[in-house]
């Protein structure tokens, strides 16, 4: 197909227009006949509203066949504040900010080394949740121009009492909120995680009591209970005898 020499209408260019569809879809050079058939007036507005697919099937949208980008790694980082962001991006195209829809699921996400299995068995199950609590959440964007941002605040946490750890474990401790945020027209939204290291860190420890504690704890209670009712007994008799 040549390039367009013809008048600047917007019937004329809406003829060529179909005509260039029709060769692709014919997959070969259109006669003028068959463009006289076709192309012109109000056969041009058919022609697009029931345009004929290439094919004799047309495949349909199915989204297990597109689940979308998956990510998976490590970031290696300073104890500062930081951020790190997912967006579409192409140094080949342009992305349209209208059709970005930045819908994700978060699997995992921690900080620190991984703790092996046998080392959570002497932490509370609560004491996990805490160290990743956006695992298996899903935050879906419904309106255009919008994205989520999560905000982490990290608190660095030491496990004394581990039994299959000598010197205990280091994990961090993440509070997470999130909230949508709304972007300008002509910005591709972006899902941004900032974080930010708490200055104070936590150091859990367990140590048992021996007997003779709870036993010297148990009879000064009842020492200090008799004591008290003796106070309001002597009390009450020397209130009595001045009546």
């Amino acid at each position: 197909m040549r390039d367009y020499e013809g008048e600047r209408t917007v019937e004329a260019l809406l003829d060529y227009l179909a005509a260039v569809e029709l060769e692709i879809i014919s997959g070969h050079v259109v006669s003028e006949e068959e463009k006289k058939k076709t192309i012109g007036g109000e056969k041009t507005k058919n022609f697009f509203k029931h345009k004929p697919q290439r094919g004799s099937i047309k495949r349909e949208w199915h989204y297990e066949d597109h689940p979308g980008c998956q990510i998976s790694g490590f970031i290696m980082t300073d104890r500062v504040p930081g951020n790190f962001h997912i967006e579409a991006r192409s140094l080949n195209h342009a992305i349209n900010p209208k059709a970005a829809n930045l819908s994700h699921a978060v699997h995992h996400l921690s900080f620190g080394e991984p703790v092996q299995r046998m080392a959570w068995l002497g932490i509370n199950a609560k004491a996990k949740l805490v160290t990743s609590p956006m695992d298996g959440n899903v935050y879906v964007t419904q309106q255009k121009h919008n994205s989520h941002h999560h905000f982490m605040k990290v608190v660095a946490t030491k496990y004394d009492h581990i039994k299959y750890q000598r010197n205990g474990i280091q994990v961090y401790q993440v509070l997470a909120q999130s909230q949508a945020m709304i972007y300008n027209k002509t910005v591709v939204p972006q899902a941004r995680f900032s974080y930010d290291m708490s200055p104070i860190a936590v150091q859990v420890s367990h140590k048992s009591r021996h007997w003779y504690d709870y036993l010297t704890s148990l009879l000064a209670l009842i020492g200090g209970a008799f004591t008290v009712i003796g106070f309001f007994d002597s009390s009450f008799a020397s209130l009595l005898k001045k009546k």
